[in-house]
């Protein structure tokens, strides 16, 4: 499977001390530079910043080869690299939590999850408690809709898909 993630996916993971679910469930993820830039930003986080610097192994870093200059002005760069760069390497899923960045990846035929969607496979293979995940999350200022999060629980609690 061919995983490309954007920012925030990476960041609440890291946050969370849960990114090696991205490994134990994908086996390895592509970013690219843009989102590493990002992640080694002064303003990020410095548990983000510290695993950016000493990204695993199972972390590649790659180069947009090509740009799309349809894609909306508000994107952030990395939003805009990650739909690239997926498209490009015809990946199988993009992880992009903000809704333009999405709207724009869907737009052009690709699949999207993001970090709840990361906790609740995770979940369904034994690998954490969805609810105590969901509250570590939104503990980091992660928005989710009542509805959204009972979707989720409920999708949590349902049997197993390995």
């Amino acid at each position: 499977m061919i995983v490309v993630a954007d920012t925030t996916p990476l960041n609440y993971l890291v946050l969370m001390q849960r990114v090696v679910l991205l490994k134990r469930l994908y086996g390895r993820v592509i970013i690219p530079h843009a989102v590493h830039h990002e992640m080694l930003a002064i303003g990020a986080p410095t548990k983000v910043q510290r695993w950016a610097t000493e990204l695993p192994d199972w972390v590649e870093i790659v180069s947009a080869i090509r740009t799309d200059v349809t894609l909306p002005q508000r994107l952030g760069a990395g939003e805009c690299e990650a739909i690239c760069v997926a498209l490009t390497i015809h990946a199988d899923v993009v992880l992009m939590d903000d809704l333009p960045g999405r709207l724009a990846a869907e737009e052009r035929g690709l699949f999207v999850s993001g970090t709840l969607a990361v906790l609740l496979q995770a979940s369904r293979a034994g690998l954490l408690n969805f609810e105590e995940a969901l509250t570590e999350l939104k503990g980091l200022r992660f928005r989710v809709s009542d509805q959204v999060a009972e979707t989720m629980r409920a999708l949590a609690k349902g049997p197993s898909v390995e």
